[in-house]
C-alpha cells in the first residue's frame, strides 16, 4: 500500500508531498498556537518580509536577512517566528548576547515553543552557562518531548556538567535517530 501525506514544515515554504509504501504511522503533535494568534493573524507585510529573510538567508545574506527581519518585528513586535530566525542568524554572525535576547523574546511573547526554548539553550551553552542551559533545555523537551534537538542540548549540558551521565546518556539516545553522528546542532533559520 502507498499512501501520500502533505506536510507543512513551515508557513513560509510550500508543503513537503510524501508518498510512502507501508503503512501511515500516527505522528504526535507538537507545537502550539495561541487563541491570540489565531484571532489576530500575523501582518502579510511582516510574512512577506520573513519569507525574503529567509530566501535572502539560504542565499548567506544574513545581514540583509536580518534587516528585513527587524523591519518585520516593527511592523510585528510579539511575532515569535521572527524573533527566533532573527536569534538564529545572530547566532551565525557570533552575537550571542544580542542572540540570547531575541529567544529571551519570542519565550516571552509566547506561546511557548520548543525551538525558541532549544535555541536559548544552545545559546547559553556556547557561553558555558550550564545550568541556565540545562533550565531551557529541559523546558524545551518538556514542551516537545520528540525533539532530537532539544533532547541532543540536553544529554549534551549534562554530560558537561557531570551531574548524571546516566541521564546524559539516555538523552543523546533518545537524539540517535535523527542525529546519528552526534552532528552539531543546526539552528533553524
Amino acid at each position: 500500500m502507498i499512501f501520500e501525506e502533505v506536510i507543512q514544515i513551515t508557513k513560509f515554504m510550500p508543503p513537503l508531498t510524501l508518498r510512502l509504501a507501508g503503512e501511515k504511522a500516527e505522528r504526535p503533535s507538537s507545537g502550539s498556537v495561541s487563541v491570540r494568534r489565531l484571532q489576530q493573524p500575523l501582518p502579510k507585510k511582516a510574512v512577506r518580509l520573513m519569507r525574503e529573510a529567509e530566501t535572502l538567508a539560504a542565499a548567506g545574506n544574513r545581514t540583509a536577512a536580518m534587516e528585513k527581519l527587524r523591519t518585520a518585528l516593527e511592523l510585528c513586535h510579539g511575532c515569535v517566528e521572527a524573533r527566533i530566525n532573527l536569534g538564529a542568524q545572530l547566532v551565525r554572525l557570533g552575537q550571542m548576547k544580542e542572540a540570547q535576547e531575541q529567544f529571551q523574546a519570542a519565550i516571552d511573547a509566547g506561546p511557548p515553543v520548543s525551538i525558541a526554548y532549544s535555541n536559548l539553550a544552545y545559546v547559553l551553552f556556547l557561553q558555558h552557562r550550564w545550568e541556565e542551559s540545562e533550565r531551557a533545555a529541559r523546558q524545551a523537551v518538556a514542551l516537545d518531548h520528540h525533539s532530537a534537538k532539544a533532547h541532543y542540548l540536553l544529554g549534551n549540558v549534562l554530560a558537561v556538567e557531570g551531574k548524571s551521565l546516566p541521564e546524559a546518556l539516555k538523552e543523546l539516545d533518545a537524539a540517535a535517530p535523527e542525529m546519528p553522528q552526534g552532528s552539531a546542532v543546526g539552528l533553524r533559520r
